[in-house]
């Protein structure tokens, strides 16, 4: 079969020469997996983009840009651009059987010589200023360090192709990223660079299955290769939980046969809309990227709690997972037997507020009201940190009350309440809960 891929930029030949070679590799792997759910026939990427394409999504992420771009069958999990050696692996990996992935182990796809070089292929001022934008945002989380127009022999090339993609890990010489039209979202982008450090999707992870269902039937048939979990062979999630709220998780129709479907379900249904998100680094995101580049930045150590760790960017200070830093608004609380009521009376604009609760054995929260823009993925939302671990995100609310009481499993809950009204404009918002202390 000849291969026209789409993914070129235009006027730049960029792709690399044996991409046609990868595609063929990549179809017969889409075809194995789709026989395992019952699907057989020749896998046609040309008919692949063009019927996604034809089915309306918009979930904010690159997957849906993709489709939208029909490119989504060039691709493999929506935005990677895999090697020639990356898709062999792919394929022994199915043949040998699946057990974990997060990020490429081991520091042959690593950036060893920082500040990682890059350079830009379009001189659109704003298209580059937003670039900047993400790489700053990646910088102020992590020891990561890039150069504008570094001489570098292994550098980042953002092109202005097709969609949204990136190799994952380094790759040598010339690496792309396309930021295309449509991608102009600092998560997107960001999103995109993470994937060139070594990150692969946070759903591909092999306890996956422990914290989401993968709904097959509602899959495009012929692309359920693209939720295969990977094997501990090359991938490593470096003793960190799966996080709903990572940069890299699939939205909740990623793939759909039908828009009103979801392929993928939170085990936890108050997790449902908090997949998904293309805001920032989750800081379970930056702790992975630490613990993969940033291990000897600092000498010493700091002794942090709930999953904090030695900040890379100031090595006196601990990093501390979000809700456990110093809050603008909001406060510290403690909760005895009377119910005690938190509202977000006289909170307007842009806000992002921390409550800690607090008590001498576990806390008990119930949400009575919230008003917030329902979205799919919450951009605005109300934010319950109730497990024992701190590190992931935790459930996020924002199209009504979640109508069930949410008991701590230690002594102390979270609440943020995150708005913003770039992105949802200024309509009425607001919650009310009520907490008091949980005896059993």
């Amino acid at each position: 079969m000849s291969y026209n891929c789409k993914i070129n930029a235009q006027n730049d030949n960029i792709i690399p020469n044996n991409y046609a070679e990868v595609r063929v590799l990549l179809d017969q792997y889409y075809e194995i997996t789709a026989r395992k759910y019952g699907t057989f026939h020749d896998y046609d990427s040309k008919k692949v983009s063009k019927d996604l394409k034809d089915i309306p999504t918009d979930d904010g992420t690159e997957g849906s840009i993709n489709r939208k771009e029909g490119i989504a069958g060039d691709l493999f999990e929506s935005d990677i651009l895999l090697t020639l050696p990356q898709v062999k692996a792919l394929l022994n990996e199915d043949i040998k059987g699946r057990n974990n992935r997060q990020a490429i182990r081991g520091m042959r796809y690593n950036w060893v010589k920082t500040p990682i070089s890059y350079h830009f292929g379009s001189s659109d001022v704003k298209w580059r200023n937003l670039i900047r934008t993400a790489l700053h945002h990646i910088e102020m989380e992590t020891c990561v360090r890039f150069k504008e127009n570094g001489d570098n022999k292994n550098y980042i090339y953002f092109t202005r192709a097709s969609g949204c993609w990136s190799n994952v890990g380094k790759i040598g010489g010339r690496q792309l990223i396309s930021i295309g039209f449509g991608c102009e979202a600092m998560g997107i982008v960001a999103h995109e660079v993470l994937h060139a450090l070594g990150l692969w999707h946070e759903q591909s992870r092999s306890d996956r299955d422990n914290n989401i269902w993968i709904n097959h039937i509602n899959i495009y048939p012929g692309t359920q290769g693209n939720f295969e979990k990977r094997t501990t062979l090359n991938t490593d999630n470096m003793g960190l939980s799966y996080d709903y709220g990572s940069l890299m998780h699939y939205a909740s129709k990623a793939f759909t046969i039908n828009y009103d479907r979801y392929t993928i379900e939170t085990r936890d249904r108050r997790y449902q809309q908090t997949i998904g998100q293309r805001e920032a680094l989750s800081f379970k995101d930056a702790k992975m990227i630490n613990l993969r580049y940033c291990n000897d930045t600092c000498k010493y150590q700091m002794n942090c709690y709930n999953g904090g760790y030695t900040n890379p960017n100031n090595c006196y200070k601990c990093k501390c997972p979000s809700g456990l830093g110093t809050p603008k608004c909001g406060g510290e609380l403690w909760a005895n037997d009377d119910y005690q009521t938190i509202t977000s009376t006289n909170l307007y604009g842009n806000i992002h507020c921390v409550w800690r609760i607090r008590s001498k054995a576990r806390v008990l929260v119930y949400v009575d009201e919230l008003q917030l823009p329902c979205k799919e993925t919450c951009t605005s939302y109300l934010e319950l940190k109730f497990k024992e671990d701190m590190i992931p995100t935790g459930s996020r609310h924002c199209c009504g009350p979640p109508n069930v009481w949410i008991a701590s499993e230690k002594d102390a809950i979270i609440i943020i309440y995150s708005v913003n009204i770039l992105i949802n404009g200024s309509d009425t918002q607001g919650f009310k809960l009520r907490y008091k202390l949980c005896k059993f």
